[in-house]
């Protein structure tokens, strides 16, 4: 916690900017953190579960014929039906607390991508629509994860939001009751000097009218 907030202090000046940019409104921000990532913003984990679940959203009688064929399969047929069939017995309401193992039926454990090899051959020539059956729910649970990743990053990114809102607030209040400026303000302070129209005419002329050369010391190129 300690690293993260020592990041937010020195982004400072950007989460400033990407605050004051929506108005210092953490709901518009949102807004914009879910048009980014190809969220819904009206999206909730609560929602996106139920969603899953519903019988409406698949085909549950397809699942469950191909279920009833998988234990004449080989292992891996076995191992999907063990999973397919306790979440496909129940009702969609009951069914969110076992949504983890259902997708493991589809979806490789390491990664979440598809499994090569849904059915085996074997299935396949018993029911020939099965692959496809199969194919199409491991295609709805890909699009479930990836949501769900989606929806945590958003949620991530506005508790950061959130505390750097407050503690660039707290952070500036701190300074102005010791009429203080640190290292980072001299920097933006310079660098909104110099983004004001006609600035850099003033202070060219602050300067004698112009620059011949220009030393710059310590500048890392790794500071944006």
């Amino acid at each position: 916690f300690g690293e993260v907030i020592a990041a937010l202090l020195a982004e400072r000046g950007r989460v400033s900017r990407i605050l004051a940019d929506h108005g210092n409104d953490l709901g518009l921000l949102r807004h914009s953190v879910c048009a980014e990532i190809a969220l819904d913003p009206d999206m909730t984990m609560e929602r996106l579960v139920s969603e899953f679940c519903d019988d409406a959203n698949f085909a549950p009688a397809d699942l469950r014929r191909v279920c009833s064929i998988l234990g004449d399969g080989g292992k891996g047929d076995k191992d999907a039906e063990a999973l397919m069939a306790p979440w496909l017995s129940l009702p969609p309401e009951h069914r969110a607390g076992m949504i983890d193992d259902y997708l493991l039926a589809y979806l490789k454990k390491s990664d979440h991508e598809i499994r090569a090899k849904l059915v085996t051959k074997k299935i396949a020539e018993a029911m020939p629509d099965a692959p496809d059956i199969m194919l199409a729910e491991a295609g709805r649970c890909r699009q479930f994860v990836e949501t769900r990743k989606a929806m945590a990053v958003a949620e991530a990114t506005m508790a950061l939001m959130g505390i750097g809102e407050r503690l660039t607030a707290r952070f500036e209040r701190m300074k102005r009751l010791r009429n203080a400026l640190d290292y980072d303000d001299l920097i933006l302070k310079t660098r909104d000097l110099l983004s004001g129209e006609g600035a850099v005419n003033w202070v060219l002329y602050k300067l004698d009218g112009g620059i011949d050369h220009v030393l710059v010391d310590e500048a890392q190129d790794t500071n944006p």
